[in-house]
């Protein structure tokens, strides 16, 4: 609440908190301002004197000391403006509202309305909001149950252009064409097994199979269209989800689909117990061969500023810049630099980068050695520009990578990539 904002889609602004959103700061419909506003204030002063803000609330807040710490009263940025879509939703998960409650248990409306997201971002260029860096859409409700969702997401890019667009979702839908062309960035779909019978024991009321078609005709489309969405495929992982046959299942299904495969460790009942900590699921995952990431829920986390809000915008450079390869493996220079200008815009952070065609590259290698954030950026850049025959900028992008990341799973893959770049450069000229 230090950095970011959080608003309900019947216009409630509470305390970011994991105490079931218990402690509303204010309803944003009465009065502005919002992101300055006294109740926001209250926090940042607080924080920056060393104390918590509500006592008898704070103390049990999962996500206290996750992010960092505020350095002014009145930040201009944003790192995460968290909008809730919907408060409805279909499924009844243990851990959630139960369906047939909602209506009973929340106040109206329950969609937010393109009305009120308008309101919203013109308020917060009044307040100086100069940038966001991630508009979120998620809460207690499922976002696609907002017909207006896409509309939405539009709306959120025409204010602040450069954020990334993101929509978590249980995927339970028949496929919805105008996904792919709404300027969403970033679609995470829950989705807790790859067998039918392991899924339903949490996502109560989930069609596994419908969530599988849904993703399936997603990715037929992205490839049609030559989408550079990045679609995550998230799997709590629990006791009865956590087999190696499940979990290697989970991951040739994902390959199927075109999209990544992320195992969460929870700390909800029923959690596996395989997997004590992030280190074990990691080797483990080694040692099965199995390509995915990890995440944890945050009373798992020892607490850090921003890394799930830099890991995001890691996942999402990485996207543009395979978009980006994949359309010059194709021939088509123009449209892969265009996504090649988007990610450098992200990391590094350019502003409004040149399309300077197979030497674009070339022409930033400064900034990108010096400022890129992601060791991934630097390996995607680098077979870029070995796709465009430029092996000694291969190799300085190579030999960085490795800088930014000397436990890199792939390290001795690297080093070898990096010798037949060294030996193509040395190589006399014909």
């Amino acid at each position: 609440m230090c950095n970011s904002l959080y608003v309900k889609a019947n216009g409630d602004l509470p305390c970011w908190d994991d105490v079931e959103e218990s402690h509303i700061l204010k309803r944003i419909t009465l009065a502005p301002p919002i992101f300055h506003s006294p109740e926001l204030g209250h926090i940042r002063t607080s924080f920056m004197a060393g104390q918590i803000p509500f006592p008898g609330l704070c103390e049990r807040c999962a996500v206290l000391g996750h992010g960092a710490l505020p350095t002014s009263l009145n930040p201009s940025v944003i790192q995460v403006l968290h909008l809730e879509a919907s408060y409805l939703c279909g499924l009844s998960c243990p851990q959630c509202i139960p369906a047939k409650l909602r209506c009973t248990l929340g106040s109206p409306p329950y969609n937010m309305s393109i009305t009120m997201l308008r309101s919203i971002m013109e308020q917060l260029n009044s307040e100086g909001v100069a940038s966001i860096q991630t508009i979120h859409f998620e809460g207690r409700g499922d976002p696609l149950s907002n017909y207006n969702l896409g509309a939405l997401i539009q709306l959120s890019k025409q204010y602040f252009p450069a954020a990334v667009t993101m929509v978590t979702t249980h995927g339970c839908y028949p496929y919805k064409p105008w996904i792919t062309n709404c300027d969403l960035d970033i679609l995470r779909v829950s989705i807790d097994g790859a067998l039918p019978k392991s899924y339903e024991r949490y996502r109560v009321g989930g069609d596994l199979e419908m969530a599988f078609s849904f993703l399936r005709a997603l990715r037929d489309e992205r490839r049609d269209s030559h989408s550079a969405m990045n679609v995550i495929w998230k799997y709590l992982l629990f006791e009865w989800n956590d087999s190696d046959h499940e979990m290697q299942l989970a991951a040739s299904v994902a390959r199927e689909l075109d999209c990544r495969l992320k195992f969460v460790l929870t700390h909800s009942p029923g959690r596996s117990t395989r997997f004590p900590d992030y280190s074990a699921l990691k080797q483990h995952l080694q040692k099965m061969e199995v390509t995915a990431t990890i995440e944890e829920t945050y009373p798992l986390k020892i607490g850090a500023g921003g890394t799930e809000i830099e890991g995001t915008s890691a996942e999402y450079v990485e996207s543009l810049l395979m978009a980006a390869y994949e359309q010059i493996r194709s021939s088509n220079l123009h449209g892969g630099v265009a996504y090649l200008c988007r990610a450098l815009s992200h990391d590094p952070g350019l502003t409004r980068p040149n399309d300077y065609g197979e030497a674009t590259i070339h022409m930033y290698l400064k900034e990108v050695l010096s400022a890129a954030r992601f060791p991934l950026t630097l390996s995607w850049l680098a077979a870029i520009a070995h796709e465009w025959g430029d092996n000694e900028t291969c190799a300085i992008l190579l030999r960085r990578y490795l800088e930014l990341a000397p436990d890199a799973p792939d390290r001795d893959h690297v080093l070898h990539d990096l010798s037949e770049q060294l030996s193509q450069i040395s190589k006399p000229q014909s």
